[in-house]
């Protein structure tokens, strides 16, 4: 099955095709989906071009729900729901934390998943084999910190300055994106075990 996964969630977006656990083609942005809305179904179609596939193949498209860049968010949403909608083909979201967890290539013990939220703030949840121990919140610096050591955290991983946390005993993975390869792979594992189509409930995730 030939996944299309969407990444628009911060500054720098990307699109994967992605079969089975096979990476076909990803093309990142360097200023997120919303400056190339205009132009997303030519880099598609130069995608499909350059794999050999088109809409008419894609199994299933997952997307970024968040949390991040409010514009953003919705530019890729739209164009996932779109594509859903108008070809009949299943869509999955999954969340910024989930994938910087996916990606921090942790398998086994308690992650921090951290992204910097500007203005003192920061998105967290705490994973563990991705399975979910603590919700994504958005938090100021010292209940980070509080949330770190009343869980025991050992590893944190994202998007942030891990100058911040030096003093910590943590293992620091410093991630500088999320990757829409990431995404699609990850929504794999998810419609493997439920087979739901979420175009009429996926909603993006704002935390405040």
């Amino acid at each position: 099955m030939i996944i299309l996964g969407i990444e628009s969630s911060t500054k720098n977006g990307s699109i994967a095709l992605l079969e089975d656990d096979i990476l076909l083609s990803q093309i990142n942005f360097n200023d997120s989906l919303n400056h190339h809305s205009e132009k997303i179904f030519t880099i598609l179609d130069f995608m499909f071009q350059d794999v050999g596939c088109g809409l008419n193949d894609i199994g299933l498209i997952g997307v970024n729900i968040g949390p991040g860049s409010f514009t953003s968010l919705r530019v890729g949403l739209s164009l996932a729901k779109g594509l859903s909608f108008s070809k009949g083909i299943p869509l999955k979201g999954v969340d910024s934390l989930s994938i910087i967890a996916y990606q921090s290539g942790i398998e086994c013990g308690s992650i921090l998943s951290i992204i910097d939220a500007k203005r003192g703030k920061y998105y967290t949840a705490i994973y563990n084999d991705l399975k979910i121990l603590h919700s994504p919140e958005l938090l100021n610096l010292d209940k980070v910190i509080s949330l770190i050591k009343e869980n025991n955290i050992n590893f944190i991983s994202g998007i942030f300055d891990r100058n911040i946390f030096s003093g910590l005993g943590l293992i620091q993975i410093e991630q500088k994106y999320i990757f829409a390869n990431s995404v699609a792979e990850l929504v794999r594992l998810k419609y493997s075990v439920d087979k739901k189509n979420e175009l009429n409930s996926i909603e993006p995730l704002y935390l405040r």
